[in-house]
């Protein structure tokens, strides 16, 4: 049985799709919270795209961070 039947046919049950599909829990869970995702935003009109297409890479600042403490000459 593949994951989309199992779903349809236990709902949101890891462990009983995680036995009938043959998939570790961990990524079932994964899959279940993706497809719930997906039907949350297909009734809301938004593109599904956003939730199951991995996130792009983010570039990397060189900029410095003020947080508490930090002084502009460089010392802490």
């Amino acid at each position: 049985m593949i994951f989309r039947n199992a779903f349809a046919l236990y709902g949101p049950d890891v462990e009983r799709i995680s036995s009938e599909t043959g998939i570790a829990p961990h990524e079932v869970d994964c899959l279940i919270n993706a497809a719930m995702n997906a039907a949350y935003l297909e009734r809301l009109n938004w593109p599904v795209r956003a939730v199951t297409s991995p996130a792009p890479a983010r570039q990397i600042s060189e900029k410095l961070i003020r947080y508490a403490g930090y002084d502009e000459r460089g010392s802490a």
